[in-house]
């Protein structure tokens, strides 16, 4: 049994470069993930993949520069996993001038 078998992991910005191999990574390990992005299509994707290797996978639109977004997630990510274990903060936020 892995470290994060049955675990809920949240990856935000998991749902492509980086943090879609963290999430990759955390899902082969039998986590159960929640991937976070702004996208709605390429997340859907991102999950689509993750789940054809099977893993426990799910998605969530947000955007976590804003805080009332985060609460969501989170609310969201209790709701359908029961809790969250490991919190995955992968995503950049650039301001830009």
């Amino acid at each position: 049994m892995s470290y994060a078998s049955g675990r809920s992991v949240i990856v935000t910005g998991g749902t492509r470069g980086i943090g879609f191999g963290i999430a990759e990574v955390f899902a082969d390990a039998g986590a159960c993930v929640t991937i976070v992005g702004r996208d709605p299509y390429v997340a859907a994707q991102a999950a689509a993949r993750l789940a054809d290797r099977g893993a426990s996978v799910g998605f969530v639109i947000a955007d976590i520069s804003k805080p009332s977004e985060c609460a969501r997630m989170a609310n969201e990510v209790v709701a359908t996993r029961g809790g969250i274990d490991v919190l995955c903060a992968n995503a950049g936020m650039f301001n830009e001038p």
